[in-house]
């Protein structure tokens, strides 16, 4: 199992997060445009004048469970919130959809004893870690300097 049989995978698995990411972003954009305030208003429609977009966490280290799939899947969050900020920078000047980038500081490598101690490492820093699958009130400090910082229309909040 393996081997040339997943040759490749990993070229079209970032291409497919390409692809999703910017048919996500472009979506997004679109709502806002059908839905802004500046288009006439009809009684069930409501106003969308921003939207905010929240980058995918790293999940908690784990010392169980199948190692490289956690590496993969770290990988693939780390590549989806790298093609997501990319995305939402070129949208900057429409002024519509932001990133609330903090993950990263919310972010570490694997430790040393760690099973998936690997050079690509991406897991939720312990600190921030509630049960293994959320995070803790810690992540409102984060959250709350990403959307002064992010450029958004604080009125519209």
């Amino acid at each position: 199992m393996g081997g040339p049989a997943l040759a490749g995978y990993n070229d079209l698995c970032r291409t497919a997060i390409e692809r999703t990411v910017q048919s996500y972003v472009r979506g997004l954009e679109e709502l806002v445009q059908l839905y802004k305030t500046s288009q006439p208003q009809r009684e069930y429609r409501r106003s969308l004048d921003q939207i905010l977009v929240l980058p995918v966490l790293p999940h908690a280290e784990r010392s169980t469970g199948r190692p490289l799939s956690q590496t993969s899947r770290r990988q693939t969050i780390q590549y989806w919130n790298n093609c997501l900020r990319g995305e939402l920078d070129l949208l900057t000047k429409t002024k519509h959809v932001f990133f609330l980038d903090y993950v990263d500081a919310m972010a570490c490598e694997p430790s040393s004893g760690s099973t998936n101690n690997d050079d690509q490492g991406y897991v939720l820093r312990p600190e921030y870690v509630a049960d293994t699958t959320h995070v803790n009130a810690g992540a409102v400090a984060f959250l709350q300097q990403a959307i002064l910082e992010c450029g958004c229309n604080l009125k519209l909040l």
